[in-house]
């Protein structure tokens, strides 16, 4: 028998029957029970500030409800015929029945501080039984963020959550053992950590000897996700050459510029003698 899912039935005789729920409808005597139908879901878990959703499948003449998560209660309902209920909810609370699917329906905030890693139980009474049903509630797989690189000889191993700093537990990385526990801690605003783990902005980072094989979980009240080390590659950056044609210096421009200069001035003075000697009366050189 599971934690996550498991119902105590008190039927009036006084006998307790203790049965498993694995989703849809339970058949009980006269009729069928309600039950929880989005456990899967739940299971799955719920965000910071997402809307926690609780659908019960409503199929007999229903005399009470009640959802309570540890001590909080978030809906006291009772049946006053004709599909009618009226609910006592607290004030984060919404719901509605649908009587046509015969879903019942009631959702609220999920506060990551007083919800997660805690019971949500649901106690119904229906033709004088009682069933007492219990989903842990989980934070969102989604949040986690998690990497393990391996040298073969030690891994590198980071775990973090985006609802770490709401978390009253902390997050741990576990192997074989516990490796390492860091908790953000609200009186200071700082992240402690144990086991020589090192703290991240949102969980932790532990070095251990890595060995084939080996498995790793992060940890999350009461969420887990496996982490498969993976082996750590070196990245060669290759040096590429970029041929390019040179531009000359400044100088030797200057000095090309200087000699082209040069040799107009003295063609234009070479052609200036020329015309002297040509125009000049020949008897002045006898």
């Amino acid at each position: 028998m599971t934690e996550d899912r498991k119902a105590v039935l008190m039927v009036p005789n006084g006998i307790i029957i203790v049965g498993v729920f694995f989703g849809g409808a339970f058949l009980i005597q006269k009729g069928i029970f309600g039950t929880i139908i989005n456990s899967d879901a739940l299971s799955d878990g719920t965000c910071h500030s997402e809307k926690l959703g609780i659908e019960i499948l409503m199929k007999c003449n229903m005399k009470s409800l009640k959802i309570t998560i540890v001590s909080d209660v978030l809906a006291d309902c009772i049946f006053i015929g004709n599909g009618r209920l009226l609910c006592h909810t607290a004030d984060s609370v919404q719901y509605y029945h649908d009587n046509n699917s015969g879903i019942l329906t009631f959702t609220t905030p999920f506060n990551h501080t007083i919800h997660a890693g805690y019971p949500l139980w649901v106690n119904t009474t229906c033709h004088n039984i009682s069933v007492h049903e219990k989903i842990l509630l989980r934070p969102c797989l989604s949040g986690f963020r998690t990497m393990a690189y391996h040298n073969n000889t030690h891994v590198n191993i980071s775990c973090e959550h985006a609802s770490f700093r709401f978390s009253r537990k902390g997050i741990r990385i576990v192997g074989k053992e516990d490796l390492a526990h860091c908790r953000w801690h609200k009186e200071n605003q700082t992240n402690h950590c144990y086991d020589d783990a090192e703290a991240l902005a949102n969980g932790a980072k532990y070095t251990t000897p890595y060995t084939k094989g080996m498995n790793i979980t992060c940890k999350f009240d009461e969420q887990s996700l496996k982490i498969t080390p993976q082996q750590q590659t070196t990245i060669k950056t290759t040096n590429m050459t970029i041929r390019t044609t040179k531009k000359p210096s400044a100088f030797l421009s200057s000095q090309s510029k200087n000699n082209g200069q040069t040799t107009a001035t003295c063609s234009v003075i070479f052609i200036s003698s020329l015309c002297i000697f040509y125009f000049i009366p020949r008897d002045i050189f006898i």
